[in-house]
């Protein structure tokens, strides 16, 4: 039976999506019509920080009984050593300046409600002002398209009873842990959130699947490699003077560079991340879907109503 340990979600229904979509009640809020959808974009990812954290949204991927997420477990590992993660910095800034538009469309229609993410496009909204701050697309008014071209998958099917859990299914994720956004296939997918009385804001929810190992070793584990690269050049000022590399003692950079420069040559490349997580960050398969060996992902995110027809 697929089941989180914790569906520690939330939605918080607040919306400006249309008459059509919702209807008001005396105290102002909108109520979901059942079978009409429900838009939003996603402002935030939020990786794990603490093993409790990677566990309490943790899934059973492949029904074995045993709670899958070695990717969060690995990025819990990371914060800790590294006193915070530049996988959930670059992750942030992604969402934040626009890099990353990720559309969700929920249709709460009983036991065959539906939750389907696109990849989003022109936002209407400039995502950065001219002062330099950044995230003005994200205020729950914004308007977008869908991505031409951009990878589709079924919807996630569920019921939709107060708690939405859907899947098991496929979901195409457009994520930034490291310099250029990428798009994750998540098999054997699974959604869970909680509706509440009002449209569009998704408080709390859990995206959970399976990366295959293609996908680990070409999109994550590069990406990961670049994030690490990007916060040693910023912090460490002696680039050509291994092993310390100018870097302050004790600082993120450092502990990473001790972690995974294996040649000390103050840089960190996908060979060194692969050769030294199985005796650290543990990201081999750990689940079987379809006959296909993966590495469970499972990550937190939050949503704000959004405009978009898909």
């Amino acid at each position: 039976m697929h089941r989180f340990t914790r569906i520690a979600t939330c939605v918080l229904m607040a919306g400006t999506l249309g008459a059509c979509d919702a209807t008001t009640s005396d105290d102002g809020s909108a109520s979901v019509i059942p079978g009409a959808p429900v838009r939003s974009i996603v402002n935030s990812i939020q990786l794990p920080t603490t093993s409790a954290d990677a566990a309490a949204m943790a899934f059973d991927l492949d029904g074995d009984g045993r709670m899958d997420n070695a990717f969060g477990r690995a990025a819990a590992s990371l914060a800790s050593a590294l006193s915070g993660s530049a996988w959930q910095r670059r992750s942030d800034a992604a969402l934040a300046q626009g890099e990353v538009l990720l559309l969700a469309e929920y249709i709460p229609i009983g036991d065959d409600a539906t939750f389907t993410l696109f990849q989003g496009a022109d936002p209407e909204q400039p995502p950065c002002a001219p002062d330099g701050t950044c995230g003005h697309h994200l205020d729950g008014t914004g308007a977008f398209s869908v991505a031409e071209g951009a990878p589709r998958t079924a919807p996630l099917t569920g019921a939709a009873d107060g708690t939405f859990v859907g899947g098991p299914g496929e979901l195409a994720v457009q994520v930034a842990f490291g310099p250029q956004p990428l798009t994750l296939h998540l098999r054997g997918a699974h959604v869970a959130f909680t509706a509440g009385p009002r449209v569009g804001d998704i408080s709390e929810g859990v995206l959970a699947g399976a990366v295959t190992e293609d996908e680990m070793d070409t999109l994550l584990l590069p990406a990961a490699a670049a994030a690490f690269q990007e916060q040693i050049v910023a912090e460490c000022t002696s680039l050509s003077s291994p092993p310390e590399c100018g870097c302050a003692a004790s600082s993120a950079a450092a502990t990473a560079l001790s972690l995974f420069d294996m040649d000390q040559d103050c840089a960190i490349t996908p060979a060194e991340i692969l050769a030294k997580e199985p005796t650290y960050m543990k990201l081999g398969p750990d689940v079987v879907i379809d006959g296909v060996p993966a590495v469970s992902f499972s990550v937190r995110f939050t949503a704000v109503p959004a405009a978009f027809t898909p």
